[in-house]
């Protein structure tokens, strides 16, 4: 069940993302890695005048796991992306957001306690205040037999697309 839904999932974001498989990150071993970026020009007249130009990027890591989710391995998750953060984001003169979604597919639910851990998980960073950028984190788990989708509050509004 899993693995249609992981291939789903990848044909949803095949389209707007460049997808690479078994990639690790932090000593785990994801699925499939998805990045998107954008990049955001104003100009005068002609194009070569650049005014300001800034770019956004989204980063999507997906794991199917098959063991019972734990309140422990959202803690383990946000260890890795403090460790790692300055290896996913492309930093460079014109970043300006990203945004890392992690993507978690399992048979079983999670236990309460790493439900609610899920729910009240947040990761924020900004690069010099704010001036050179920002990364936000969404962590999404979704139970692939019942189609339950659990968030935290800055993947909130995304559950529709996890759900099918």
């Amino acid at each position: 069940m899993s693995d249609k839904y992981m291939n789903q999932l990848i044909k949803k974001f095949e389209t707007n993302f460049d997808i690479e498989y078994n990639k690790q990150l932090g000593g785990i071993n994801f699925d499939f890695v998805g990045e998107f970026n954008q990049r955001s020009i104003k100009y005068m007249v002609l194009k070569a005048a650049e005014v300001y130009a800034f770019k956004s990027y989204e980063y999507v890591f997906y794991k199917d796991i098959d063991y019972k989710f734990e309140a422990l391995d959202v803690s383990k998750i946000k260890s890795i992306i403090e460790d790692n953060v300055n290896d996913i984001i492309k930093m460079d003169s014109e970043h300006m957001a990203s945004v890392i979604t992690f993507i978690l597919s399992s048979t079983e639910s999670p236990n309460m306690e790493a439900e609610n851990a899920i729910k009240k998980f947040k990761f924020y960073k900004s690069f010099s205040f704010g001036f050179k950028g920002w990364v936000n984190v969404k962590l999404i788990f979704i139970n692939s037999n019942t189609n339950k989708v659990i968030t935290n509050k800055f993947a909130k509004g995304n559950e529709k697309f996890f759900a099918s």
